[in-house]
């Protein structure tokens, strides 16, 4: 198979890096735009409207590219149009019967994590 059809969690990882950064420097701006003085407002929108586009573009390319990857499964089809009622090929399942669990008395021991060296350390 060729290299170039295959998924790839590097080049996922890589990609939603890209994503968030520019989504993360756009809210930045937007934050900076409403709180700034009037002489620094053009220059901000501008970085703003910059880094909106990245982040959009980024956005449509994730949908785009890594919706045509073979990742994409029945469950994930199942969970973009659900099915409200039970086929009928299907047995029902039984509801499952809950456990009763008594209570905790105040006196009984309950194990605790273990507790580490808090001790700083040298520098």
């Amino acid at each position: 198979m060729d290299d170039t059809h295959r998924f790839s969690i590097l080049l996922l990882e890589k990609d939603v890096m890209e994503y968030v950064n520019a989504k993360n420097k756009y809210r930045d701006y937007e934050e900076r735009v409403a709180t700034c003085e009037p002489k620094e407002r053009e220059d901000l929108k501008r970085k703003k409207s910059f880094w909106y586009k990245k982040y959009i573009t980024k956005m449509k390319y994730l949908e785009t590219h890594y919706r045509k990857t073979n990742v994409y499964t029945e469950y994930h089809r199942g969970l973009e149009n659900p099915v409200m009622h039970q086929p009928l090929d299907m047995p029902e399942v039984p509801m499952a019967i809950a456990t009763v669990v008594p209570p905790i008395s105040p006196t009984a021991h309950i194990p605790t994590a273990p507790v580490w060296n808090s001790e700083p350390i040298p520098e």
